[in-house]
């Protein structure tokens, strides 16, 4: 067992994550968001953080936006992205989210994805 302590948000979007570990193959981070009323993640267009991800919402209320459109989520909703799917959310109060990412993009190819979000926009 491991025990990961964060520390409490002290700016308007706090992201902490578990070392990434290997399960069957494929490879998994988890961790807690923090988001202030107002916050807006990614600060511009949509990204793509892994192949799957889910998101619980543990307190507050999240407007979450997909190329399909714009879904209002609340705490005790489980989002789920699969697979690879761009998206981008606004805090419309104090907000906590967990989540976890399987097979992460790696940072190059986020980069890429800024790219061309910054083409579409």
């Amino acid at each position: 067992m491991q025990v990961h302590r964060f520390p409490r948000q002290t700016t308007p979007y706090a992201l902490d994550l578990t070392p990434a570990c290997d399960v069957n193959g494929q490879t998994v981070v988890s961790g807690i968001a923090h988001w202030s009323q107002g916050s807006r993640s990614p600060e511009q267009g949509m990204r793509c953080s892994a192949e799957h991800e889910f998101i619980y919402l543990v307190r507050g209320r999240l407007t979450v936006e997909t190329p399909a459109g714009l879904q209002q989520v609340q705490a005790g909703d489980l989002v789920t992205f699969s697979p690879s799917v761009l998206h981008s959310a606004v805090a419309l109060e104090d907000s906590d989210v967990y989540f976890v990412l399987i097979n992460p993009l790696s940072e190059a190819a986020k980069a890429a994805q800024g790219e061309a979000n910054r083409g579409t926009q």
